[in-house]
């Protein structure tokens, strides 16, 4: 019996007006990154939502992993390229920016 586990990471991304685009091309091109240096990588979706009314968007980022331990499952992806990448997303667009580890 495989004693494999999955931890999913849901990240929800409000860039400013006007800079969804760029950081839309950012995260997209990411994703071949993560499947090719993440082994533990097993999905990246991206998914862009518009808020009619107000003009606001939301970038989610939905992925999952395989993981031994919830200890790894963390280390793993706070030094993921994702995360990392975020991180420097964030600063650079000024992003609001909200993740959850399941």
């Amino acid at each position: 019996m495989s004693s494999t586990k999955e931890v999913d990471v849901v990240a929800i991304i409000k860039p400013k007006p006007g800079k969804g685009d760029r950081v839309v091309e950012l995260l997209t091109n990411l994703a071949s990154a993560v499947h090719k240096n993440e082994p533990g990588a097993l999905r990246y979706h991206l998914h862009r939502e518009f808020d009619s009314k107000d003009g606001s968007e939301d970038l989610v980022m939905i992925e999952k992993y395989v993981y031994l331990s919830s200890a790894s499952a963390v280390v793993g992806f706070t030094s993921s390229t994702v995360f990392v990448s975020i991180f420097c997303f964030r600063r650079k667009f000024e992003l609001d920016c909200e993740v959850n580890l399941y």
